[in-house]
């Protein structure tokens, strides 16, 4: 069965990714590199995502938001990639307005979404 309290820490990790990736363009700097980033697979979101049981993986939504979550991670990276790089403002209009802000806007209204739905 699908956790609610699971989808209520992803929504607030997703919140709390876009922070750093804010905190990242400020100062040039971030601890982690592109290359980690970019896997979506070591975030807890991810470790409750890809050990989810049967009925899980069966619900509507897990689909899209296994493939949103994913490209979440490949848009982060680039961001990033591009704060490493020297390209701060290019990493802050991809936040704002790029790939980056509408992934990420397609990843939080689909596990609210999904949230909504375990809720009901």
């Amino acid at each position: 069965m699908t956790d609610s309290a699971a989808l209520t820490k992803a929504i607030a990790a997703h919140g709390a990714w876009k922070m750093r990736l804010k905190a990242a363009t400020s100062t040039g700097t971030d601890a982690s590199t592109q290359d980690k980033v970019r896997l979506d697979n070591l975030c807890d979101f991810a470790k409750w995502l890809y050990d989810a049981d049967a009925a899980t993986i069966a619900d509507s939504h897990y689909a899209n938001i296994k493939d949103l979550h994913a490209q979440f991670h490949e848009t982060a990276a680039d961001v990033l990639a591009m704060v490493l790089a020297g390209k701060r403002a290019d990493a802050e209009k991809t936040m704002v307005f790029g790939t980056y802000a509408l992934i990420s806007l397609k990843l939080t209204t689909a596990m609210v979404a999904w949230n909504a739905a375990v809720t009901r």
